[in-house]
């Protein structure tokens, strides 16, 4: 069962967790509960978490629900879990603060990415995989590419921009700052992003 593959995963972390507690957020079943970080875990289905069984909003007042009572609530979806697992694996991990290895962006160089080494490495560090971009950035750590950022444009008269990718191989502190504010510099018109 995909759902508790899932929790033992998030327990062989080696994080005390509570499973399918419904004590902590009011209304709530919360599927993995990691109390040290107020960090909770949602294993989303796509059987059960259809619209025939979930209202439109329910991921998003779940979501808020958690938030307001302090919880950070992490969704993962199946197909997601059963298709990129290694992607969802590392995600978990960064944001339980378990992964020991960071990388300053400040020891790291800028260089444009082609793209025939932008799709491999957001196929296989980003959880949607690769895409088309009109611009791609990347910093280089011993020359080994450790994060990059990608832009589409939107079209029409004006510039402007979509912020369509970002995505690290390992914990870059302060990488995102570093690349957006190349990006700035490299492109006019506003910049916009969708989660």
């Amino acid at each position: 069962h995909n759902e508790d593959e899932f929790a033992d995963f998030v327990e062989s972390l080696g994080v005390e967790t509570v499973r399918n507690t419904r004590k902590i957020v009011p209304g709530c079943e919360l599927d993995v509960f990691v109390p040290s970080m107020d960090v909770a875990f949602e294993f989303n289905g796509v059987y059960w978490h259809c619209d025939l069984f979930k209202s439109p909003s329910y991921h998003f007042d779940k979501y808020q629900s958690c938030k307001d009572s302090g919880i950070t609530l992490i969704q993962v979806w199946e197909d997601d879990w059963n298709l990129r697992r290694p992607i969802v694996e590392s995600m978990i991990r960064r944001k339980l603060k378990l992964d020991k290895d960071k990388i300053p962006a400040r020891k790291c160089t800028i260089e444009v990415i082609p793209r025939r080494k932008y799709m491999p490495f957001f196929q296989e560090n980003h959880i949607q995989g690769g895409v088309s971009l009109t611009h791609c950035w990347g910093l280089i750590y011993e020359d080994v590419l450790v994060a990059a950022i990608g832009l589409t444009s939107s079209g029409g008269d004006k510039p402007s921009w979509v912020l369509s990718r970002y995505a690290t191989s390992s914990v870059v502190q302060g990488g995102f700052t570093k690349l957006l504010k190349r990006v700035k510099n490299e492109v006019s018109g506003p910049i916009k992003t969708f989660a």
